[in-house]
């Protein structure tokens, strides 16, 4: 064996090792952050809880003020940002959107870029309680029986279920 397959496969063997499931880190250094975030964001969902403001430029324009948020990102590129209130993300990317974690000005700056159309979303991060990488399944299959439309659908086809 030579000396460049020994190194190969000592630093092929840490890297398993050090493959996890998940991992909660409270109140990060952003430079630990950005470099996290930009190692595992193919293969980890990541949630960042923090201070946060956003803004995002593409079919329209939208600007989130500073305050305490959860943001979301998926190994397919999707990005959430959520408040206390809705179902709905206040600000996102889709799947296939390419992301980007820098530090400037010791604040946590994560880029997310959508090529087709082109949009982009810029959120800074000067505050950040936790950030937390998890490994998350994925359904080979998933399928939905009785959804509302073939409900509305059965309903218009045999209304006598409802009344004569």
């Amino acid at each position: 064996m030579s000396i460049f397959e020994y190194i190969n496969q000592s630093v092929s063997k840490e890297v398993k090792e050090k493959e996890i499931d998940y991992e909660i880190i409270t109140e990060p250094d952003p430079e630990k952050c950005a470099s996290l975030i930009n190692a595992r964001r193919s293969r980890y969902v990541i949630i960042i809880y923090g201070n946060l403001c956003a803004y995002y430029e593409g079919r329209a324009k939208a600007n989130i003020e500073l305050m305490p948020r959860l943001l979301i990102t998926k190994p397919d590129g999707t990005l959430l940002i959520h408040e206390s209130t809705k179902r709905e993300p206040v600000i996102w990317q889709p799947p296939g959107s390419s992301l980007y974690a820098t530090v400037q000005d010791k604040v946590l700056v994560i880029k997310s870029i959508r090529h087709n159309p082109r949009e982009y979303v810029i959120v800074e991060i000067p505050s950040i309680y936790f950030i937390s990488f998890a490994k998350l399944g994925q359904s080979p299959i998933h399928k939905v029986i009785g959804s509302e439309k073939d409900i509305v659908n059965f309903i218009v086809k045999h209304p006598s279920i409802i009344e004569d």
